[in-house]
């Protein structure tokens, strides 16, 4: 027997209720080595020079550059996926994808990150960091995240 279209107009009003009340508090800590800060705070729409935008989905990473000068660096990060993610920066002469270490990706270099509790779904976090020239790895550290391909390159200039 078919349904009247308004009881399926009524489900879906109801599940899109149901779902705008889970998520998370965005004001969860960050973790970040010393002489480094994490501040809270939503995504500008503009960009500024050294500031790079950062979304991470199932399983992507993707910034919305791939350079950067030396010095303060903020990525304004955000969780667009449905489960959590982290992203950590690592320098390092290898590729990004060239990092496992086992089943997790080598974090030597970590200079900073928003863990997991930090980057909760749809939770949106600033890292600013200072960096110097090199090569970096933007990375998703959590188990399997790494290896699904949550993971780019970066550069210093």
């Amino acid at each position: 027997m078919r349904r009247p279209y308004g009881f399926s107009l009524l489900c879906l009003a109801l599940g899109a209720t149901v779902m705008s009340g889970c998520g998370s508090d965005a004001s969860s800590s960050a973790a970040v080595p010393p002489g480094t800060s994490a501040e809270t705070g939503a995504t500008t729409a503009g960009s500024t020079p050294g500031t790079v935008q950062v979304a991470l989905t199932e399983y992507k990473i993707a910034a919305s550059a791939a350079t950067a000068p030396a010095g303060r660096v903020t990525f304004d990060a955000s969780n667009d996926g449905v489960i959590p993610h982290e992203l950590v920066v690592v320098k390092t002469d290898a590729t990004a994808a060239g990092l496992l270490k086992g089943s997790k990706a080598d974090e030597t270099g970590n200079v900073g990150e928003l863990d997991e509790r930090a980057l909760a779904v749809k939770a949106t976090k600033t890292l600013t960091l200072d960096l110097k020239p090199g090569h970096y790895a933007l990375i998703c550290n959590l188990p399997g995240h790494y290896q699904g391909g949550m993971h780019t390159d970066f550069t210093v200039t």
